[in-house]
């Protein structure tokens, strides 16, 4: 929008600057060409930034954006940064989030519902700065990650040493991330990158805790 606005007031100045010093030469022509590419900039922006934008919200410096990419080209900020905050404010916010990956936040639109889309996978290091901690827990399968929820608004959050029995709530959990992981490094020719499924279930049971999960560019999807 700024070069936009460049070029056209630099495009009548031009017009104003010049007009009367060249000889069988319009000077406001070059103020015209200056608005036409002024406004294919225009369009250009708000055709690639937000999907839909409507030309209202468009003219008054506004946005609905749809997804975390949408956001996160709109505003500049990181797509992550994005995901934590988010992550972060997901219990005082009333925003309902919708796939591929929004399999970590706990607010989700059931069957084709609309809401607003989580198109970039959550990463470790992400998860830790909105409050989410990932354990790293043995289970009769493997090793297993189980979700310790640190955020604003939990006045008591454990991940005990053994998880077994009735369970009243559902947790965040990954299973098998053994198998997983070594899939994915082999199918990546050893790229650090893990891409782990997520659910929110009460089945997954370990017998020991054994830490923190250490896997800082593992992607939760």
């Amino acid at each position: 929008m700024a070069a936009a606005a460049v070029l056209v007031g630099g495009g009548l100045a031009i017009g104003l600057t010049l007009k009367g010093k060249l000889e069988a030469v319009d000077p406001f022509n070059i103020t015209l060409y200056a608005w036409a590419v002024a406004a294919f900039l225009v369009l250009v922006m708000r055709s690639i930034s937000v999907r839909d934008w409507a030309w209202a919200d468009f003219l008054h410096g506004t946005a609905r954006c749809r997804s975390v990419s949408e956001l996160a080209a709109l505003t500049g900020c990181h797509d992550q940064l994005v995901l934590a905050k988010l992550l972060h404010d997901e219990k005082d916010s009333i925003l309902v989030t919708r796939g591929p990956y929004n399999s970590v936040f706990a607010r989700r639109a059931e069957g084709d519902a609309d809401g607003f889309s989580i198109d970039v996978p959550v990463r470790t290091r992400t998860m830790l700065l909105s409050g989410l901690t990932m354990v790293k827990a043995e289970t009769p399968l493997g090793h297993g990650l189980v979700c310790l929820d640190a955020r604003r608004g939990n006045g008591y959050s454990v991940v005990t040493h053994r998880g077994v029995g009735n369970k009243s709530d559902n947790e965040l959990i990954c299973q098998d991330i053994d198998r997983l992981g070594m899939s994915d490094r082999a199918r990546n020719r050893g790229a650090p990158t893990v891409s782990l499924p997520m659910k929110w279930s009460k089945q997954m049971e370990w017998r020991r805790v054994e830490g923190v999960y250490a896997e800082l560019d593992a992607a939760f999807v």
